[in-house]
């Protein structure tokens, strides 16, 4: 019998800190899992429907505090104005929630940002003790959801390896960074399931598998460890993949997951926080993200690809606004130092304080792709300048060796954008200087560049956008 065992990605944000001396982790237990145990169901009922029937219906539950997706349905169609959607065992009264929908109005079975489609986002910041109702009637008020989907991987024959830890992630395989992962799973059956949530349409990931077959807790390469990659493009959004195991192994490379648990963050209050983790020895960056805005007290924050070895993770929030760092006290910044053992790290709990470091953050930096948690506030279909300042991309893409960068601006003024390769150094300025109001247009020319992938960063007065480019020889 097959079962499904849902595993939540830590499709999750990145943002450490501190000035104390370094800690040291030889040894630390496994993350925690989201177990269901003890928990409340949460219903939402909808009112007011009936803009929407016939239409489809997403909606996913996110825990604000760990910064994870809890539960997750859709309705092929919307039959009536008023129902009930109901999720069983997801609710905490320790823990606040997001509770993401929208309505697929072009029918392409994709989100589409507002006003195309229709997008919301609810806001439960303390559940009952007991079970929660909350009532939803839809405004023009539309929010740009992060919505991301999912990708199921089926496993069979896995019985050589009962009693065994699995281990899922999946990476761009393009820029290799980590756009999810399962939590730590111990085989007890031939067959079952697992569900890593952070993938995107229309791009290409590696689904890297590997069981603790020597039981150490750390990952040894083939043959100690087993290990296998799996490719897949994504081009309908929730994805499928079977898979059954081999003795062709894949060496993975794998890297740990490690958490910090921000308390006291109030001060810092609707500030983006950007991270960094990186080795201090080699000066090679790890992992990037970004929080978008600090909306709780305490909450978890993430890192990936983590070795043995001593780190730093340096992070800051934005005070300022200009979307770049800035030595304290313009920007408020800290670093811990922390040496890692194996598997993944949890470094516990850190508590704000004032005691400001000067983290160097290096500017060729780009910010990182919006995570779990972001909603992008000029992105959505809201009034005011932010609605029309818009980077549409490029065409063609992937291209060679030219191709032409759309963007629209809300008002006249001072525009740059430029490029940059992987790696965040600067490789072209197209644009530096006045622009009226509308519809622009500028040509890339990569000809004296290798093939790859090239950012692109709009900056507009307060306003920023970055957007992928694929150069293809």
């Amino acid at each position: 019998m097959r079962r499904t065992i849902l595993i939540y990605s830590a499709l999750l944000a990145l943002g450490l800190a501190t000035a104390s001396p370094a800690r040291t982790l030889e040894t630390t237990p496994p993350l925690p899992r989201p177990d269901h145990e003890g928990r409340n169901n949460l219903t939402i009922r909808f009112l007011g429907m009936e803009e929407y029937l016939g239409y489809p219906l997403d909606v996913r539950v996110t825990d604000k505090h760990h910064r994870w997706e809890r539960e997750r349905t859709s309705l092929n169609s919307i039959q009536a104005d008023s129902f009930d959607i109901s999720f069983q065992n997801t609710t905490n009264p320790e823990d606040g929630y997001w509770v993401d929908l929208f309505t697929d109005l072009n029918g392409n079975d994709f989100y589409d940002a507002p006003p195309t489609d229709h997008a919301w986002r609810l806001v439960l910041n303390e559940p009952d003790s007991t079970d929660t109702l909350i009532y939803f009637t839809p405004t023009d008020d539309f929010v740009n959801i992060p919505w991301v989907y999912r990708l199921r991987m089926n496993l069979s024959g896995m019985t050589p390896y009962l009693g065994k830890t699995v281990k899922l992630r999946v990476l761009d395989g393009i820029t290799g960074t980590e756009a999810g992962r399962a939590f730590d799973h111990e085989v007890a059956e031939d067959a079952f399931d697992l569900l890593v949530v952070g993938i995107l349409p229309g791009r290409t990931y590696h689904a890297d598998l590997f069981v603790d077959v020597n039981d150490n807790n750390r990952y040894d390469g083939p043959p100690q460890d087993h290990s296998w990659r799996v490719s897949f493009f994504n081009n309908q959004g929730y994805e499928t993949l079977d898979f059954a195991p081999h003795e062709n192994y894949d060496d993975v490379n794998w890297g740990n997951l490690f958490v910090v648990h921000l308390n006291d963050m109030m001060p810092e209050f609707g500030l983006p926080v950007r991270v960094r983790l990186w080795d201090p020895a080699t000066g090679r960056e790890l992992s990037q993200d970004k929080v978008d805005s600090v909306a709780l007290n305490d909450f978890d924050v993430y890192g990936w690809e983590l070795q043995s070895g001593s780190y730093y993770a340096d992070f800051y929030t934005d005070r300022n606004g200009n979307h770049q760092y800035d030595p304290p006290p313009v920007d408020h910044a800290w670093r811990i130092a922390f040496t890692a053992g194996r598997g993944d790290q949890d470094l516990g709990g850190w508590n704000y304080t004032t005691e400001f470091t000067d983290i160097q953050w290096p500017s060729a930096l780009l910010e990182p792709e919006p995570r779990i948690d972001g909603v992008d506030p000029g992105a959505g279909a809201q009034s005011g300048e932010g609605a029309a300042f818009r980077l549409l991309g490029n065409q063609p893409n992937p291209f060679n060796p030219e191709t032409a960068i759309s963007y629209r601006l809300p008002a006249s003024g001072h525009v740059s954008l430029r490029v940059y390769d992987i790696a965040g150094r600067e490789v072209a300025t197209l644009v530096n200087g006045w622009r009226d109001a509308g519809a622009h247009e500028a040509t890339f020319d990569g000809s004296g560049l290798a093939s790859g992938v090239y950012l692109v960063r709009l900056e507009a007065g307060r306003q920023q956008a970055t957007g992928r480019m694929v150069l293809l020889k």
